[in-house]
């Protein structure tokens, strides 16, 4: 049913959980699995800064990475550190890929940053293909599920 599928990940928050069980639907399909992470520069009243998100922020996201991509068996051309509006920039890449689902981890957002929005809200209205939302279980990834 899926041939590539990419998980859009914040590497800390969303846990692990929600990245095995996206290594496991990928097996399931027998689907590409690609991995993406998002900095996103620092905002004022909603307006991006020209602010440089620093050469060690870059460095350790892709450290992060590398570690994540090799406990789920994704290679190094598929495993992608962008900068810029999440929303963006998992949309951007999802088409260029192409991708025909976008796994998003939920982060269990409450009170106004729910109501103000979420990256996965963003992408499932604006994506050109299936996405699915994971909820991030803090209690499987105690347990490395």
């Amino acid at each position: 049913m899926y041939k590539h599928i990419l998980l859009a990940t914040d590497l800390v928050r969303t846990g692990k959980g929600v990245a095995h069980r996206a290594r496991a639907l990928a097996s399931q399909f027998g689907a590409r699995l690609s991995i993406v992470y998002v900095i996103e520069p620092f905002s004022t009243y909603g307006l991006p800064l020209m602010v440089d998100v620093g050469t060690a922020n870059v460095k350790h996201a892709k450290q992060l990475m590398i570690e994540l991509g090799r406990e789920l068996q994704v290679s190094a051309q598929h495993q992608y550190v962008e900068t810029g509006s999440p929303k963006k920039e998992i949309l951007k890449l999802a088409e260029s890929l192409p991708v025909d689902l976008i796994i998003v981890g939920d982060q269990g957002r409450v009170g106004l940053s729910r109501l103000l929005g979420s990256t996965a809200m963003s992408v499932l209205h604006d994506s050109h293909c299936d996405v699915m939302l994971l909820k991030a279980h803090p209690e499987n990834d105690a347990a490395g599920l």
